[in-house]
């Protein structure tokens, strides 16, 4: 069977991703992700699986791995009917990666897709992929990221596969002999919630004024191109926000918190002294959670938001606060601690997360899909109210055929709020451009 992967990487075309099986280069989790999938079948292939990577761009991408540059949706077509692909993985980013043009383009192709979904799932999407046919599969990248479309029509069709993790295990500093700092590591936009950390640090300060905060990430990350403001660490207005809690009365940063960019391998060496790793502390994007997973490698006491991403991932789930205001006071106590368990968090992810133990779970989906058999869906255990609520609604639904998945009235009442904060926030705009203009 023929299978390709569609990398759209033109944004991180000039990162060196030519050996992933070393860690992440610093390209951001989905491309990471897809990249060593590749590699890995590559390097170790089952006789009846001919893999190629149709990407937007070659630059440097891993050694062995067949790959073709694919410009558009049009090229892509082409590739597909000239190789005679039967399989087509397709990664969910965003809200355009798989709109109407795509399947538009790949309508005439006799083409089965799998849709590898690293980012959450919308209600219209979850319609329009339930209806589908030419979709055969919904990958999530965990069981409580399924659960949360388990009352849906789409979850008939859908699968979870975590993600692999091939990242190395450094000779880290023993706990109790570590710096009192703090790790944040990932793309600096304002779904990944820095800002609640930086604003949480103050508080944290007064408690352990020798500690120390290690930014690792850009805002740039997912996009060279991103204008970034005067600092030149996030976009403007995020950036504002961002910093304020962290400057001093003369405008810079205070000496405590330090941004590093974007780091490769290197960044271990910050990971193997630090006591607590922060992973996004708002959860609101977390399928998953790479970033976690090496803190915990790393030997750092990691705490972060209950969500679903982090409640796979994260060994010591009494780590995982409730409510962002519990931030300041959940990394206190994890620098507090003199002792931290890590080889039970590092033996918990090799056990969970090893390409010995992922890769038969890609080969026996793809001998699935290419067989055309049906998906084997189960209802798992979640530690998610909402997704509780779900599993009871779906059992209502077997009696109830006509009642919508809880997510339809989620997508509702999450468009009504989000119209009223933009109305709030566009009137305190005008409210301060008066008071700054007109009044003073």
């Amino acid at each position: 069977m023929k299978v390709a992967f569609y990398l759209t990487n033109r944004n991180i075309a000039d990162k060196d991703c030519r050996n992933v099986l070393d860690g992440n280069p610093g390209i951001g989790g989905t491309y990471y992700a897809m990249l060593l999938l590749a590699q890995l079948i590559s390097l170790r292939p089952e006789t009846d699986v001919e893999l190629v990577v149709f990407a937007e761009s070659l630059g440097k991408l891993p050694a062995g791995v067949p790959c073709e540059q694919t410009e558009n949706l049009q090229e892509l077509s082409k590739k597909i009917e000239t190789k005679k692909i039967d399989i087509l993985v397709v990664n969910k980013i965003g809200k355009n990666t798989l709109d109407k043009s795509f399947f538009h383009a790949i309508r005439n192709n006799n083409v089965k897709v799998v849709i590898w979904a690293h980012c959450f799932i919308s209600y219209p999407d979850l319609v329009r992929y339930a209806k589908n046919k030419k979709i055969f599969r919904i990958v999530a990248v965990g069981k409580e990221q399924l659960m949360t479309f388990c009352d849906h029509s789409a979850f008939k069709k859908s699968t979870y596969i975590y993600n692999i993790c091939n990242y190395p295990i450094v000779k880290s500093v023993p706990f109790r002999e570590r710096s009192n700092n703090v790790v944040y590591i990932g793309s600096i936009v304002s779904l990944k919630g820095l800002h609640l950390l930086t604003k949480a640090w103050p508080m944290i300060l007064k408690e352990f004024p020798d500690a120390n905060l290690f930014v690792i990430g850009s805002g740039k990350l997912y996009n060279k191109n991103a204008k970034l403001g005067k600092y030149g660490i996030a976009e403007y207005f995020y950036e504002k926000k961002l910093l304020k809690p962290i400057l001093d009365a003369k405008g810079s940063i205070i000496p405590s918190v330090h941004f590093c960019g974007i780091m490769g391998r290197e960044k271990y060496d910050i990971l193997k002294t630090a006591k607590v790793g922060v992973p996004n502390p708002s959860g609101l994007t977390e399928t998953f959670g790479f970033t976690a997973i090496e803190m915990q490698l790393a030997g750092c006491s990691v705490t972060t938001i209950k969500c679903p991403g982090y409640l796979d991932t994260i060994y010591d789930k009494k780590a995982l606060y409730s409510d962002p205001s519990q931030l300041a006071d959940f990394v206190i106590a994890r620098l507090k601690q003199k002792k931290y368990d890590a080889d039970s968090a590092i033996q918990f992810v090799e056990s969970e997360f090893s390409a010995e133990k992922i890769l038969p779970q890609w080969y026996a989906l793809f001998r699935e899909v290419y067989e055309g058999k049906s998906c084997e869906t189960k209802i798992y255990n979640t530690l998610l109210e909402s997704s509780i609520r779900k599993i009871k609604n779906r059992k209502l639904q077997l009696f109830c055929s006509f009642l919508p998945s809880l997510m339809f009235y989620e997508w509702i009442f999450g468009n009504i709020f989000y119209f009223f904060s933009r109305m709030v926030h566009i009137y305190d705009t005008i409210h301060k451009i008066i008071r700054r203009y007109i009044w003073t």
